[in-house]
């Protein structure tokens, strides 16, 4: 039985490009066919770009001249997501009906070129829509819709509205580069470091009239373990301290979020937003804060 070898494509770099074509003027394509093993239609392709290849200003380990990533296809990306910053700034409603509005008003010439290379009208409509999510998707906005759970708390008082948020901390973080001496008397070995980073996550609590909760840390640890029962003990006053195994918001750490913090700041009844928990709200979060807070 033969095995089919798997053809290798072959990539070259700006330095060996210019090497050819310069062979090329000198002793012609066929000898430098001979010579590289360079297949002729890829040589006379570099010859026909030697303008492009000799002014490239890149570095000359670059493969490609730059610039074959993902084209904007729309042109006026970067005043479109203004707009849609602005309009979400002042609190204002963005959907994707929203901005093709935008588009008739500020891009008409645009958006009738762009309608008239589809087949019909409908798939015309459908693309633009598609366009105009995948475009918001792609410059970090997110779609989200109102639900009933919060509108039935519109005129809650501000301080009665939490808005909870978590952020990462890194912390003994090894320094990237150090200076050791040349030559094989220094090998660049450090005694006692530590490549990976210890990790802690603050639950950060801010009230709609601008006052702020203490923060809660989620150490990482074993739950039950030395530093929950011992090392806790140990940390400053004025903040809540939890222990999980990865350091992350687990549904153990909502129930002490809403059993243990929570209760000690609120006046009374209130309204707990944590959207921005993409990971680790979970059903199980959720039905904790539900029950306990």
């Amino acid at each position: 039985m033969s095995l089919e070898r798997k053809r290798v494509k072959r990539s070259y770099n700006i330095k060996f490009k210019r090497q050819v074509i310069s062979r090329v003027e000198e002793s012609g394509i066929d000898a430098v066919i001979k010579e590289t093993k360079v297949p002729r239609r890829t040589v006379r392709d570099w010859v026909s770009s030697q303008s492009k290849i000799t002014n490239f200003d890149g570095s000359q380990k670059s493969k490609t001249l730059n610039g074959q990533g993902r084209k904007e296809t729309i042109p006026f990306s970067h005043a479109l997501v203004l707009y849609m910053t602005d309009e979400r700034r002042d609190n204002k409603l963005v959907t994707t009906r929203t901005l093709i509005e935008y588009m008739k008003r500020h891009q008409h010439t645009w958006l009738v070129e762009y309608l008239q290379t589809k087949k019909s009208e409908d798939s015309g409509q459908k693309a633009l829509y598609k366009l105009c999510q995948q475009f918001s998707k792609r410059h970090g906005f997110t779609s989200q819709i109102p639900v009933t759970s919060k509108l039935r708390h519109w005129n809650t008082p501000l301080n009665g509205i939490y808005n909870v948020d978590e952020t990462s901390i890194y912390y003994e973080k090894a320094p990237k580069r150090g200076w050791t001496g040349k030559g094989q008397k220094d090998s660049g070995r450090v005694l006692g470091l530590t490549k990976h980073p210890g990790r802690m996550t603050a639950v950060i609590t801010i009230r709609a009239d601008g006052k702020k909760l203490p923060i809660l840390f989620i150490v990482k640890g074993i739950p039950g373990g030395d530093i929950e029962t011992d090392e806790l003990n140990t940390y400053p006053l004025g903040h809540y301290y939890c222990v999980q195994e990865n350091a992350w918001m687990d549904g153990r750490c909502w129930g002490f979020y809403a059993s243990k913090v929570l209760p000690r700041e609120t006046d009374g009844p209130s309204l707990v937003l944590a959207d921005n928990f993409d990971c680790h709200v979970s059903d199980e979060g959720q039905d904790i804060m539900a029950e306990k807070a």
